[in-house]
């Protein structure tokens, strides 16, 4: 969800962005609420990490603050083998975070 609907370029590469895992002490704006899973694909927390990064470069971030990760139950699914019907649950991994922009404008600190 865009905050700030300023245009800015991306960022080249996912790795430009930081990843923060509490409020800095710098000023910022915050620019959009996004989210990145693992679509059920088991990934560990670092590559959900690293999307949600993606994610953000793609705004032109300069950071992402990254909220609590989420684990979920996702679809259910029956899988025949053989002559059995088998129960599956997908789980689903997520994580939220705040994509940010450095405000070095020298003005008071926003947090918009």
């Amino acid at each position: 969800m865009r905050i700030d609907s300023t245009p800015r370029p991306a960022k080249a590469n996912w790795e430009e962005v930081e990843a923060l895992f509490e409020e800095p002490d710098r000023p910022y704006k915050r620019i959009a609420i996004i989210q990145a899973d693992d679509q059920g694909w088991d990934l560990a927390f670092d590559k959900v990490r690293k999307r949600l990064q993606e994610e953000a470069a793609k705004l032109g971030a300069d950071a992402v603050i990254v909220g609590m990760p989420n684990t979920s139950s996702g679809d259910a699914y029956i899988i025949p083998i053989g002559t059995m019907m088998y129960a599956a649950t997908e789980t689903v991994k997520t994580l939220t975070g705040v994509a940010i922009v450095w405000d070095d404008s020298g003005g008071a600190w926003q947090f918009n």
